[in-house]
């Protein structure tokens, strides 16, 4: 067990958990729906770091419920031209899920942003939360250009 790591996880998740309850304490269900997108987007991002941490955390008890180490390699099935990739179970099976989701959420998160901009609510928080999403987008465009040939 790695308690850093571990301690890393739960300060984070208790921060997650923290700032999305002072966001969203008394509010209404209109309020809430306006106020969506900054939880989705931004305040989930402790929790997302987390998660993405968390088998680092907790080897052993990963490595118990997977039948091996989180360290095993992983080698994906054949392609036709016979080139066989491989790389870590953490990095094959638990990483790159982990970050599409989250790159989703935070998609997800911008569209809703920007229709409750067009509803004219919560301008502040949406605006964030729109910022947010599309410099997520940039991020990915640039980190998808700088690794070309080796990212797929």
């Amino acid at each position: 067990m790695n308690f850093r790591a571990l301690s890393l996880c739960m300060i984070l998740t208790v921060t997650s958990i923290v700032a999305g309850y002072f966001l969203l304490r008394r509010t209404n269900k209109s309020k809430f729906l306006a106020r969506a997108p900054i939880l989705m987007g931004c305040l989930v991002f402790p929790f997302y770091m987390a998660v993405f941490m968390l088998p680092n955390a907790l080897p052993t008890l990963f490595g118990q419920l997977l039948g091996h180490s989180i360290w095993a390699d992983y080698i994906y099935p054949a392609q036709h031209d016979s080139i066989v990739r491989s790389e870590t179970w953490l990095s094959a099976r638990w990483w790159t899920p982990v970050r599409a989701i989250y790159f989703w959420v935070v998609i997800g998160a911008a569209v809703w942003a920007v229709v409750n901009l067009l509803r004219g609510q919560s301008r502040v928080l949406n605006s964030i939360a729109l910022l947010w999403g599309l410099s997520w987008i940039a991020i990915s465009v640039y980190y998808s250009l700088t690794c070309f040939p080796f990212c797929f």
